[in-house]
C-alpha cells in the first residue's frame, strides 16, 4: 500500500535505542577513569587538566618521565622562593611540551622559567610514537595541528575518535578488567592509578617512588636499543615542536632551562662510548645558536651511582630529590646573579651528587598505597 501524502512517519526506535546505550555506556567507561585508563596514560589527561588551573606558577616543569621523577615542586619553591608545578607526562615527546605550555599561557598563565627535558629516544620517535597517548590530551584543533604538521590524516581521524569514545582509547583496559572480573579477581588497575593519582597529587604532579632493588645497573640489549645507545637523531615534527616550544616562549618572555638528567652509569657509558651522547649534546648546542636565551642544565656527568635509579634512566626518590636540590640550587644562583635575565645562552653543568636528608613531608609512592588502603578500609566501615 502506498503510504499517504503527509502520515506521520514512525520515529526509529531501534535506532534510537541503540544511540542511548552507546552514550550509557560511553558515559559510564568516561565517568570511570580510575578502572579504564592505563595509568602512564592518564598522566596526559591529568597534567592537560593541571595546566588549565596551573595559575600564576613561577615555574613550570615540562617533559617526560625524567622530570617527573627528577624534580619535586616542593623543593623547587622551597629553595628559590618560586612557587612551581610539574605538568610532566609520561612518554612526552616535544609537541606534548608545545601544547602544555600553550595551555598554561592560554589559561592566564604567566610562568617566568619552563624546565623542560626531552629523551634521546622520545626524539627520535615520530608522531606514531605516542599516537595511543593523544587522545587524553589533544583538542580536535591539536589533533588537527598535528596531523596537518606530519601530513597524517589517519593520525587525525583515530585521535579524534578515540576521543570522543572512550570505549575506543581503553578498549584493552577496558579487556582486561572484564577478564579480571570474569575471573573473580579485582581489577589491578584501580589500585594502581589511586595510588599513583595521589602521589602526582601531593606532589604536585612530580612522583616519588622508593628504590628498586631488582635494579642493579646492569644494561642488556633491550636496554642499549631502546634508550639510543648506539646512535642520536631527532624526528622532524619533534624537531618543529621543539623550535614552536622555543619561538613561544621567546614571545612571552619565558626563559628555558632544557634539563640533561643523569641517567644510570653503565647506560651513560655506552652512550659515550658509541658517541651517541656527544651528537645529542651538539644538537641541543645546535639550538643555542637560534635561541640564545635557552639554558642547559648538565647533569649527565653528576655521577650518580646505580642505586639512584629505578631502571636505566629514572630516577628513585632519593635520586630525584638530589636532582631537584641541584637544579633549585643553580636555578637560584641564576636569578641572584641576572644571569637568568641576560640574552645569552648558557651551559651550566650540574654538580656532583651528593647524599642528602629526605624531606619526610614528601610522600612516596608505598606512602601513597597505605594512604589509599586506609582511606578504603574507612570508606566500608561507615
Amino acid at each position: 500500500m502506498t503510504e499517504r501524502i503527509g502520515a506521520r512517519r514512525a520515529w526509529p526506535a531501534g535506532f534510537l535505542g541503540m544511540i542511548a546505550i552507546v552514550c550509557s555506556v560511553e558515559t559510564t567507561i568516561a565517568r570511570r577513569p580510575v578502572d579504564f585508563v592505563e595509568t602512564s596514560r592518564s598522566s596526559w589527561s591529568l597534567s592537560g587538566d593541571a595546566a588549565r588551573s596551573a595559575g600564576n606558577q613561577d615555574i613550570v616543569c615540562l617533559g617526560d618521565s625524567l622530570i617527573k621523577h627528577g624534580l619535586l615542586p616542593r623543593v623547587l619553591t622551597e629553595r628559590t622562593g618560586m612557587t612551581s608545578i610539574n605538568l610532566s607526562v609520561c612518554a612526552a615527546q616535544p609537541p606534548v611540551a608545545y601544547y602544555i605550555l600553550k595551555r598554561v599561557l592560554d589559561n592566564g598563565g604567566e610562568p617566568r622559567i619552563a624546565i623542560v627535558d626531552f629523551k634521546p629516544d622520545l626524539l627520535a620517535g615520530g608522531l606514531r610514537h605516542s599516537a595511543s597517548y593523544w587522545p587524553e590530551l589533544a583538542t580536535v584543533r591539536e589533533a588537527f595541528e598535528l596531523a596537518w604538521t606530519g601530513r597524517d590524516a589517519r593520525f587525525m581521524a583515530e585521535t579524534v575518535v578515540a576521543g570522543a569514545l572512550p570505549s575506543v582509547r581503553n578498549r584493552r583496559e577496558i579487556a582486561a578488567a572484564v577478564r579480571s572480573a570474569l575471573a573473580g579477581k579485582t581489577n589491578p588497575l584501580r589500585s594502581v592509578n589511586l595510588a599513583l593519582w595521589r602521589n602526582w597529587g601531593v606532589n604536585q604532579g612530580a612522583e616519588f617512588t622508593p628504590k628498586n632493588p631488582g635494579f642493579d645497573g646492569r644494561i642488556g640489549e633491550t636496554d642499549m636499543n631502546k634508550y639510543m645507545t648506539k646512535n642520536f637523531w631527532c624526528d622532524k615534527i619533534n624537531r618543529k615542536y621543539i623550535e614552536r616550544f622555543l619561538d613561544l616562549a621567546d614571545r612571552r618572555g619565558i626563559r628555558v632551562v632544557w634539563l640533561l638528567p643523569p641517567i644510570s652509569p653503565g647506560l651513560q657509558m655506552l652512550r659515550e662510548q658509541s658517541g651517541s651522547d656527544k651528537s645529542h649534546g651538539e644538537f641541543v648546542r645546535s639550538l643555542q645558536t637560534k635561541h640564545p636565551r635557552l639554558i642547559v642544565f648538565d647533569a649527565r656527568k653528576s655521577q650518580y651511582a646505580s642505586s639512584m635509579f629505578l631502571d636505566p634512566v629514572h630516577l628513585d626518590g632519593e635520586g630525584g630529590y638530589a636532582l631537584s636540590c641541584d637544579v633549585a640550587s643553580t636555578l637560584q644562583t641564576l636569578v641572584e646573579s641576572g644571569s637568568i635575565a641576560d640574552a645569552e645562552p648558557c651551559w651550566v653543568d650540574l654538580p656532583a651528587f651528593r647524599a642528602r636528608p629526605l624531606d619526610p613531608r614528601i610522600e612516596n609512592v608505598e606512602q601513597s598505597k597505605l594512604a589509599v588502603r586506609d582511606a578504603s578500609v574507612e570508606s566500608r566501615r561507615r
